[in-house]
């Protein structure tokens, strides 16, 4: 995987900044209300959502991990990711902590069966704000090539930046992997 973008060092910074402020003040944010955020969370599958472990993953998805060089198994801070069914086939999805991070949480990939072939379904893009199973990685009612769109609430689209809000980010499903997409969220205040 490549190196941290700036737009990713921004992000998590922005994260890291939030979460800080959010315990300071004691104002933190469940899961509900930080999906409030994104457009039509799909509430059948996001309740399918579960956090599996490294050594409950399928061999096909370890191999695929080793070979993306994710640097987090075994380390105990990072073995766990989130497991949800994004296509409608009965074979889950997988969000998994790739990338170990110096402050805050890890990069994640998704990575699931194409073909019956176990592929990043990021092209390569990594993920940020792993905060635990299914937390920050909501499950859309809009789908495009076969899989449901993905929110992050938590994580500002590159777009809004430079703006006063922060809009989440969405993934799309388009030519083979997901994809950034212009916001659509509700900006944060």
């Amino acid at each position: 995987m490549a190196l941290e973008t700036a737009d990713m060092q921004t992000s998590r910074w922005f994260l890291c900044v939030f979460l800080i402020c959010c315990c300071a003040c004691g104002c933190a944010q469940s899961i509900d209300e930080l999906s409030s955020r994104c457009p039509s969370t799909d509430n059948a599958i996001q309740a399918t959502c579960k956090e599996i472990a490294y050594k409950d993953l399928p061999d096909g998805a370890k191999a695929l991990l080793r070979k993306l060089k994710c640097d987090t198994p075994p380390n105990p801070n990072y073995d766990d990711g989130s497991a949800v069914d994004l296509n409608g086939d009965g074979s889950l999805e997988y969000q998994f902590c790739c990338k170990a991070a110096p402050h805050g949480p890890c990069g994640s990939v998704v990575i699931g069966k194409v073909g019956g072939q176990w592929k990043d379904l990021g092209a390569g893009k990594s993920l940020l704000g792993f905060e635990g199973a299914c937390n920050g990685f909501v499950v859309l009612t809009s789908e495009h090539s076969g899989f449901h769109d993905i929110c992050q609430p938590v994580e500002c689209a590159p777009e809004s930046k430079t703006s006063e809000k922060c809009a989440p980010m969405i993934w799309q499903f388009e030519n083979g992997s997901y994809q950034p997409v212009k916001p659509a969220g509700k900006p944060s205040p």
